[in-house]
């Protein structure tokens, strides 16, 4: 998280978790340290999606499921096709999309991201059909690729979030840690980039650990 620990503290103390086996989840979750969706992250998304009411999600980088099984329960009626790459991580989303008898309304591919993207690009269903909402959350040197592969899996009024983008305030600070040098310069180019497309509207906002929302207002191949 990027501001002080009181104020962090002070937003966290007004958390609800969705029903009491999330709460459980997320305690796994955090005790195990998986990167799953932050507290703060996850109330504004409590907000916004039901105003934004989508019924077809794609979220890249599922972890253990949290997130797609809280859009789920969140939306009731959305389908949600989340894309793991990790093992580990795919199977402990199955299982617990699977103990969360939600499987009628959640599926958790196992692939590398950027091939699954590619594959659904080739799927004429899905450019027919395309997404209400995408949700990024996976490997952060990678995000201007699949913003790129799933802008032609959008249509009017779909919404693209991306989640992480100020990478612990290392985006926006002046001094660059070397350490993550090439990270932080993708990620600065991406936000950029973003900002930047035709046809869409882009925010960032210093939640959780910093979002970004597009709203496209025009298919990319129209």
């Amino acid at each position: 998280m990027i501001r002080i620990e009181s104020v962090n503290n002070y937003i966290e103390k007004y958390y609800k978790p969705v029903n009491p086996q999330m709460a459980l989840l997320r305690e796994e979750g955090e005790r195990e340290h998986v990167p799953i969706i932050l507290r703060e992250t996850e109330m504004f998304l409590g907000t916004i999606l039901p105003l934004i009411k989508p019924k077809k999600i794609l979220e890249i980088g599922a972890a253990i499921g949290y997130s797609a099984l809280y859009f789920s329960y969140l939306l009731p009626e959305a389908a949600v096709l989340s894309v793991e790459r990790d093992d580990d991580m795919w199977e402990k989303a199955k299982t617990n999309v699977k103990e969360h008898s939600k499987m009628e309304n959640i599926f958790v591919a196992h692939s590398d991201a950027v091939e699954f993207l590619e594959m659904l690009q080739e799927d004429g269903d899905w450019k027919t059909e395309p997404f209400d909402l995408v949700f990024i959350d996976a490997a952060k040197s990678h995000y201007r690729e699949f913003f790129d592969l799933v802008l032609p899996l959008t249509k009017e009024g779909s919404v693209i979030i991306c989640d992480n983008i100020l990478m612990k305030g290392m985006t926006a600070e002046e001094e660059i840690n070397k350490k993550h040098k090439t990270s932080i310069k993708k990620m600065r180019d991406f936000v950029n980039y973003i900002c930047d497309i035709p046809n869409a509207e882009t925010s960032i906002l210093s939640i959780g650990d910093g979002i970004s929302i597009t709203k496209i207002n025009r298919r990319i191949d129209e």
